[in-house]
């Protein structure tokens, strides 16, 4: 009984011993961090220049119409009673609201804002994105984004809320961080599986495109003129 008594502290040394190290708290937030620009940067590449190539982001400034829907739900309306297709229509709404989510989720963690703060920053980012989609004439305005967006960011929110009270706040950064860095790696997976153009590098690729179109057009043109 002696020797299992004087080996017990030793037990206890060796089983500590094995225990893997700790992620610093510190390292966590930079990565976290590094990956909340990375996401407003794809979030500014979607909502602002979705429609120009990665070589000329400004080349759309200036070629749409501006319009604003300033209704809530009016546009939304318009589309179902329009006939557009549903995969499209769902595709706006959840996309919207989808966009917003890892905003939600992470500001919390990353700063000291309470959750009605980032609510409030949410919707003023997205009020920001679209009234300089009117100012650079490059794409509509339209006040049910808002409300998606809105809508995206508190659920972020309270996912990271019952993050916390499940496993504390303590382990909370680590979770919301692995948490993000899966969904963004799927996210982005299915944007370039769905929305190539969004991550389109070469020139060349547009000229051959552009090539085609002309190419068929003047087929089409000299078939109507025999």
């Amino acid at each position: 009984m002696a020797g299992c008594c004087y080996a017990a502290p030793f037990c206890r040394k060796g089983l500590n011993m094995k225990k893997t190290p700790k992620v610093s708290p510190g390292r966590t937030i930079t990565v976290l961090w590094i990956m909340f620009v990375l996401y407003l940067s794809l979030l500014i590449r979607i909502i602002l220049f979705k429609d120009a190539p990665l070589y000329n982001l400004l080349g759309g400034i200036g070629l749409f119409p501006r319009t604003v829907s300033p209704v809530p739900m009016a546009s939304t309306l318009e589309m179902i009673q329009g006939g557009m297709d549903s995969g499209r229509l769902l595709e706006n709404i959840i996309g919207n609201i989808v966009l917003f989510v890892p905003l939600g989720l992470m500001l919390p963690v990353l700063t000291k804002l309470r959750p009605g703060q980032v609510l409030l920053f949410g919707s003023a980012f997205s009020l920001v994105l679209e009234i300089l989609q009117f100012g650079l004439a490059i794409g509509s305005s339209d006040v049910d984004d808002l409300v998606y967006n809105t809508c995206g960011a508190w659920l972020g929110i309270s996912l990271t809320c019952y993050i916390r009270r499940q496993v504390g706040a303590a382990k909370a950064l680590m979770v919301i961080t692995v948490t993000v860095a899966i969904c963004g790696l799927l996210g982005v997976a299915v944007l370039y599986r769905t929305h190539s153009s969004l991550f389109k590098l070469h020139r060349n690729a547009v000229i051959i495109e552009s090539r085609q179109q002309n190419a068929e057009a003047n087929n089409k043109n000299s078939l109507h003129s025999l």
